[in-house]
């Protein structure tokens, strides 16, 4: 009956529509503001008409403004006008089930209303006749737009009054703390026991959820409610952790954790609260601080205890290892603990820390070791997430080794992680690292969207973002984007005042090839060398990244050589002990370009260093050598060889998405004879990094809001992007993503495929 009922009166909507259309009475505009206002709906349409026309309000466009500038209340009168003529009680029933939210029980809104079943039964059955609720269980209003117009027409103090009767009434059913907590946060201190435990378990919920800023508001509004020292400490400790996650002001963590700090007794809270503290005065630039926050802690027998010893102690290594004027108190102490408990096993937390030390100083086989048992399969993770420099720490060394795979594997869990748990920090530092990967194995367009998807994340952590910054430039300069790249590291303020910490060095890196690229060759030497410098400061002895060798060719091309040279053979012993194929085959590059310097044939060092790069997963590396074995032989009038060398490196540099390198060898290849290949970049090729990564997890069944949940950006950005990803792939829906995407194919071919946005 009432579904009937509803669609006569749309018919009567309709007809009455199309009558006013006729007579000329309305405009366009006008009829679009009521369409919106009344939601819609046939019933509050006729009456919003009415209502309009009995005021004066005329159907043109300044009409039209009237009503939009009314908003709810153009709808509201119509409403109530509606529900006036039904029984008595329909509108304080309304009212209650618009208090209680969209999906109420029928005995919840009856009890807030303070009448029987029945009559509640009767009354719904009557709001649902006059279209204003919908004609279904659990309760619901037939359009956003009435729920909207009945809550406006609460007073404030008959809101409160029904709030707080309505998380009573939830609590004493045993409802969900999420349930009861939407309705405390919008009343003032209730004085009653339980508010603060279902507030709390609410938090508790919300950060399970990845939704900290919820978390947030649920804890702010228990703190105002009456509370003991003790457990004012412990909410103000979850606080503070919320206030981490969501990424927000570093200075209001710090205040809500020091005051927890000073108010419980309870070592666990202390220490992690600790913990907490010193890592967000670290991201404000201030490390000393936060290592002295660290060594008070350590000298506080109330925290210790054998874990909170060694999570102190892996905390302080961390921040010591990452800040190079704090080293000489740090690494000390770290060198002492692992002669002390070994390499073998042990802790995670501090088997980080030696990984980091294994990068200054060892091998890369041993490092990749030590930081592989230190992420223990996931153990690392489970145990203390992506908010740790220590698992952060662990992931960097392990892709500076060149174990791309792992990295990868370790990036997508720490991404699905943060973003399960809503941790913006986690969030933009597992970007930065699946940047790092990304670039290391030559997919630029992933490193660039990772890289762009730690930036687009407005409050993102200030001390991550010139890392983000240095290898979103490193992805623009072999697209040859210069202008964007030097905005970049201007924005990641590479220069003097750049803080001393070890994420950020890449900095002076990434500018030096944006000047070598410039042809700024004196510039360029200058950035490497200090990039050297801030490196050796920390202990780094390894080949991880081989300045030198840009250094070097800059060096020769301003006839430098002895200082080139220098720095070479430093590379190459360098690079032996690292022991990594990419290292040595890189410095051995760079030596060619001396003996070719020199009018030597640099062929066979060039062959050398090939065959080595066939062996790692550094497509990148490999394409910029196969470019320059090509030249060499073309020059050398091996014209066969160099046709086939330089094909070859056309291919891979396009693979890798390196627009300038691939350029260079088509440029190459027709001077050696051969047909230049046709390199206009289209379909797959011609999306940028963002609108790639959105295709690719569309692609992969998710929905436009999961996208942007995942991604920390709005669905409206989301659809955006695949709209121009249809245009660009010559397509007409979702559906036909995974074909147009099928045949991209990535440069490292190791198996597993180089995206991590498909995780």
């Amino acid at each position: 009956m009432l579904l009937a009922h509803a669609g006569r009166a749309d018919r009567r909507g309709h007809r009455a529509a199309r009558r006013a259309r006729r007579a000329g009475e309305t405009t366009g505009a006008f009829a679009l503001a009521c369409h919106e206002s009344s939601g819609g709906n046939p019933f509050l349409l006729h009456e919003l008409l009415s209502a309009l026309a009995a005021d004066g309000v005329p159907g043109d466009d300044e009409g039209a403004v009237r009503v939009r500038r009314l908003g709810p209340q153009s709808v509201s009168r119509a409403v109530f006008l509606r529900m006036a003529r039904l029984p008595p009680g329909a509108a304080d029933f309304a009212r209650a089930v618009a208090v209680l939210g969209d999906h109420v029980e029928l005995r919840d809104a009856a009890e807030l209303a303070r009448i029987s079943a029945d009559d509640a039964l009767v009354l719904s059955d009557a709001l649902s006749a006059a279209g204003v609720l919908a004609a279904e269980l659990p309760l619901r209003f037939i359009h956003p737009v009435i729920l909207e117009a009945v809550s406006a027409d609460l007073g404030a103090g008959q809101r409160t009054a029904m709030h707080l009767r309505a998380a009573a009434l939830l609590h004493e059913r045993g409802a969900s703390a999420d349930q009861v907590a939407a309705h405390l946060s919008a009343v003032g201190p209730v004085g009653e026991p339980w508010v603060i435990d279902v507030l709390r378990r609410a938090a508790c919920a919300a950060t399970d959820r990845g939704a900290p800023e919820i978390a947030r508001r649920h804890l702010q509004r228990a703190l105002a409610e009456e509370q003991s020292a003790e457990l004012r400490g412990a909410l103000l400790a979850e606080l503070g952790e919320a206030e981490w996650m969501a990424a927000g002001d570093p200075a209001t963590v710090i205040g809500s954790l020091r005051e927890a700090i000073a108010l419980t007794a309870d070592p666990s809270i202390r220490l992690q609260a600790t913990i907490l503290m010193a890592r967000a005065i670290f991201s404000t630039g201030h490390a000393p601080t936060a290592l002295r926050t660290l060594l008070d802690a350590l000298q506080g027998p109330e925290l210790l205890g054998p874990e909170g010893t060694v999570r102190l102690e892996a905390e302080f290594g961390s921040v010591g290892l990452l800040n190079f004027e704090l080293m000489p108190e740090a690494k000390p102490r770290l060198l002492a603990l692992r002669e002390q408990v070994g390499t073998e096993g042990g802790e995670p937390l501090l088997l980080a820390n030696f990984a980091v030390l294994s990068w200054m100083e060892d091998t890369a086989d041993e490092t990749a070791r030590v930081a592989l048992a230190a992420l223990d399969e996931g153990r690392l993770l489970d145990e203390v997430g992506t908010d740790t420099i220590a698992f952060l720490q662990a992931v960097w060394v392990l892709l500076g080794s060149d174990r791309l795979d792992e990295a990868r594997r370790a990036c997508a869990a720490g991404l699905a992680q943060a973003r399960e748990r809503g941790s913006a920090f986690g969030f933009v530092a597992c970007c930065v690292l699946a940047a790092m990967t990304a670039y290391r194995a030559g997919d630029l367009r992933e490193s660039e969207a990772h890289s762009r998807a730690g930036l687009d994340l407005g409050d993102a952590p200030l001390f991550l973002r010139p890392a983000a910054l240095a290898y979103f430039a490193l992805a623009l300069i072999e697209r040859g984007q210069l202008e964007e790249a030097e905005q970049a590291l201007t924005d990641g303020l590479v220069g003097p005042y750049l803080p001393p910490l070890a994420q950020m060095n890449i900095g002076f890196y990434a500018r030096g090839l944006l000047y070598t690229a410039q042809g700024r060759d004196e510039e360029a030497v200058a950035d490497l060398v200090e990039f050297g410098r801030r490196e050796a400061y920390t202990g780094v002895q390894n080949g991880s990244v081989d300045w030198r060798v840009p250094a070097a060719r800059a060096l020769l091309r301003l006839g430098r050589a002895g200082e080139a040279q220098a720095l070479l053979d430093e590379q190459e012993a360098v690079a032996r002990r690292w022991g990594t194929p990419a290292s040595l085959g890189g410095a051995l590059a760079g030596q060619a370009a001396a003996v070719a310097a020199r009018g030597e044939d640099p062929v066979p060092a060039l062959l050398e260093a090939y065959a080595l790069l066939e062996g790692s997963p550094c497509a990148l590396q490999r394409a910029r050598v196969l470019v320059e074995l090509g030249s060499a032989l073309r020059r050398a009038g091996r014209r066969t060889e160099a046709q086939e060398r330089l094909a070859g490196a056309v291919e891979l540099a396009r693979a890798c998405g390196a627009t300038v390198l691939a350029e260079r060898a088509n440029e190459e290849l027709g001077v050696a004879g051969a047909r230049p290949r046709h390199l206009q970049f289209s379909g797959v090729e011609s999306l940028t990094a963002s609108e790639r990564r959105v295709a690719l997890m569309a692609a992969g069944g998710q929905t436009n809001p999961q996208i942007a949940q995942a991604l920390f950006i709005t669905a409206k950005t989301v659809e955006n992007h695949l709209g121009r990803v249809y245009i660009k792939l010559a397509i007409n829906s979702r559906n036909q993503l995974a074909a147009a995407l099928a045949d991209e194919e990535s440069p490292t071919d190791q198996g597993e495929g180089s995206s991590l946005m498909r995780a």
